[in-house]
């Protein structure tokens, strides 16, 4: 059922290559939603283009913040900058799967000490962990952050999604990482609901 669903997709909206990925790695909602979009890109040969959004700007106006989870976000989305620099987009999905792993699967915190240890993990040198705690890439993470929400037309949370360049949607939020089957015709139904110029929004509890 589900290669003639994806077919009957493909004919109707074309094929789907990119999935531009606005993302807070804070969130644990988003956290599932990017897992589920790297196993549908493994699957289906998709490129992922990871880009930052911050929960912060979205809702205080500031990326930074003193203490708590906005402070490990905005430590976090520096580091991951830092990792794209040096590194390009496989570093940031490297550094992504670990320090999620880390804070949304084993609840870890993300002291700077846990963020070091993860840029280690991912093969990158342990300097791109000092980014953490520099206000040198603000700007550029507001930038992309502004860069998703002007794709949306709206301000709306993380993860933000687009397929091939087209507008922007929020989501979509998951209780729980599909698999197989479910983890297609979440993929295709997504795909067909972004090609209809007139949706806005689906949504039921959790």
């Amino acid at each position: 059922m589900t290669e003639a669903v994806t077919e009957s997709v493909t004919r109707t909206v074309g094929p789907t290559t990119t999935v531009e990925f606005w993302f807070d790695p804070i969130c644990p909602f988003t956290w599932l939603t990017s897992r589920w979009v790297v196993d549908i890109a493994a699957r289906r040969g998709l490129t992922i283009d990871w880009k930052l959004m911050s929960l912060g700007v979205l809702n205080n106006g500031v990326l930074a913040a003193d203490e708590g989870p906005l402070a490990e976000a905005a430590a976090a989305l520096r580091t991951l900058l830092a990792a794209e620099d040096i590194g390009g987009q496989e570093a940031v999905a490297r550094l992504y799967t670990l320090l999620g792993t880390r804070k949304h699967d084993s609840g870890q915190d993300w002291t700077p000490e846990a963020i070091r240890e993860a840029v280690i993990d991912a093969g990158l040198t342990p300097e791109i962990a000092d980014a953490a705690t520099s206000l040198e890439l603000d700007a550029r993470i507001e930038a992309s952050h502004a860069e998703g929400q002007q794709r949306a037309g709206m301000e709306i949370g993380s993860p933000i999604l687009s397929l091939n360049g087209g507008r922007g949607y929020f989501g979509p939020v998951l209780s729980d990482v599909p698999a197989g089957e479910d983890a297609e015709r979440l993929f295709d139904a997504v795909a067909l609901l972004a090609s209809v110029a007139t949706f806005s929004e689906i949504k039921t509890s959790r």
